[in-house]
């Protein structure tokens, strides 16, 4: 019961951490575009960015990932469930990389683009 429990958090965070960096990869040049004061807020720019090396370096090294893996032995094995889709299981393995390859190239893009800024408390960013 225990495993049962923590399985479905450590799935509840992997669901997180993936829409996370999804929703930063769709965000942030949306953001950019609106010229929005939170897209360079270096406390979720520098997150989103060491999220996403961490996740092509992993790639990169052909390691399994870590919560799917602790996921599957709580579960005694068993995986399928309605979030499989959201973490992309169903996926073919070259897909996935090369997904996962554009999305760090991206998300460094996006801090050459629009580096985060350390601000004061109050300070506004300036317009133009």
């Amino acid at each position: 019961m225990i495993e049962a429990g923590l399985a479905n958090a450590i799935r509840a965070a992997h669901v997180l951490f993936v829409l996370f960096l999804l929703g930063g990869l769709v965000a942030i040049p949306a953001g950019m575009a609106l010229r929005a004061a939170w897209v360079d807020n270096p406390w979720f720019r520098w997150p989103h960015f060491a999220a996403s090396i961490f996740l092509v370096m992993r790639i990169w090294m052909g390691a399994p990932c870590p919560l799917s893996r602790l996921e599957h032995a709580l579960h005694g094995g068993q995986r399928a469930h309605w979030t499989d889709v959201l973490l992309f299981r169903n996926m073919e393995n070259a897909n996935f990389s090369a997904g996962v390859i554009a999305q760090g190239v991206m998300s460094g893009l996006f801090l050459i683009v629009c580096p985060p800024r350390w601000r004061r408390v109050g300070q506004r960013k300036s317009p133009g």
